[in-house]
C-alpha cells in the first residue's frame, strides 16, 4: 500500500508541474521553486516579518517598487536604495548595492556548500535562509531590536 501511495503523490506532482509551467502568474516561485515537490517547510525565522518577507518576495507579492507601482508610472517603480533601475525581486538579490555585503555572504556559502547562486539556493536552502531573511531589515529598512 504505501508503494501505491508513493506513486499516486508521484503523480501528483508530476501533474502539478505541469500545470506550474503553463501559470504566467507563478514566473517568480517558479524561479524558486521549479516543480512541484514535497517540502519540509523551515521553522527558523528571523522575526516573524521577514519570514513574512520571505514568503512573499517568492510569492511575488511583496512591498517591492515594481509590485506596488505595477500599473504607475516607470519613475516610482525605481529602485528605494538610488540605482536608477526597477525595484523588482532580481534586482534586489543579484544587483542591488544595499545588498553588497550580503550578496559577498551568500556566493562564499553557495560555494561552500557547492549550489549554484540562484533564487531557488537562497530561499529554499536552510543554511542561507537566515542571511537572506536578516537581509531584508537592511534593504526594506525595517528597525531592527
Amino acid at each position: 500500500m504505501s508503494k501505491v501511495k508513493e506513486k499516486v503523490k508521484e503523480a501528483m506532482y508530476l501533474e502539478l508541474t505541469a500545470y506550474w509551467s503553463t501559470v504566467g502568474e507563478a514566473r517568480i516561485t517558479r524561479s524558486i521553486h521549479p516543480r512541484w515537490e514535497y517540502r519540509r517547510l523551515s521553522s527558523v525565522m528571523n522575526t516573524r516579518y521577514t519570514h513574512c518577507l520571505l514568503n512573499n518576495l517568492a510569492l511575488g507579492r511583496a512591498k517591492l517598487r515594481w509590485t506596488i507601482f505595477r500599473k504607475r508610472e516607470r519613475e516610482l517603480q525605481l529602485c528605494r536604495h538610488g540605482c536608477g533601475v526597477v525595484e523588482n525581486l532580481n534586482h534586489m538579490i543579484f544587483e542591488c548595492s544595499k545588498l553588497n555585503h550580503y550578496r559577498s555572504i551568500w556566493k562564499k556559502q553557495c560555494r561552500i556548500i557547492e549550489k549554484g547562486f540562484n533564487l531557488e539556493t537562497l530561499f529554499c536552502d536552510p543554511e542561507l535562509r537566515e542571511d537572506v531573511e536578516k537581509s531584508f531589515i537592511l534593504f526594506f529598512n525595517i528597525q531592527s531590536s
